[in-house]
């Protein structure tokens, strides 16, 4: 859609993997501010149920996917015990909340892109997190699928035991 396409929270997909796929990219361009990161939550659950800003529908034809916030970044928004939440725990929370109903009845799945998956230990804990966040909501798992992009040296000598970590997704 010319909505997406025109806004910086929004990325044509550069692999053949993604071809037909639109990845509201979460991290750079709208961390750290609080307004650009909800906005763009609102805009992928606008993007998936058929009613992007300015009243033009979704393009069946095209997925949606979103790259959350890395795993070392914090959102400072939301509190809990007296430490701010994990900004990847947010955004995944607030996508599977919104999304994976709405994507499930339409014959999809949510689809997450991870950029800079380091080790097989990080990406275990991307299926322990992706479990229980699918446990909590309800669809069946494994429902969530990941797409990994490795574009960190550390990550491409483990791209073996990552894909392994992930191999259910």
């Amino acid at each position: 859609s010319r909505i997406a396409r025109d806004d910086a929270q929004w990325r044509a997909a550069p692999s053949r993997a993604l071809t037909d796929t639109w990845i509201a990219d979460l991290d750079e361009p709208s961390a750290p501010y609080w307004s650009t990161v909800i906005a763009g939550h609102l805009k992928v659950r606008d993007a998936i149920t058929g009613r992007l800003p300015g009243g033009e529908p979704h393009d069946a034809g095209h997925q949606v996917a979103v790259r959350p916030r890395g795993w070392q970044a914090q959102d400072r928004n939301v509190i809990v015990d007296g430490w701010p939440i994990s900004a990847t725990a947010l955004d995944l929370a607030l996508h599977l909340t919104h999304a994976a109903r709405p994507m499930l009845e339409q014959g999809g799945a949510p689809v997450l892109v991870l950029r800079d998956v380091q080790s097989a230990e990080e990406a275990e804990l991307w299926q322990v997190a992706l479990a229980t966040v699918a446990e909590q909501l309800g669809p069946p798992t494994p429902t969530v699928q990941v797409v990994v992009c490795g574009e960190a040296l550390p990550g491409a000598t483990d791209l073996e035991a990552i894909t392994y970590a992930l191999r259910d997704r």
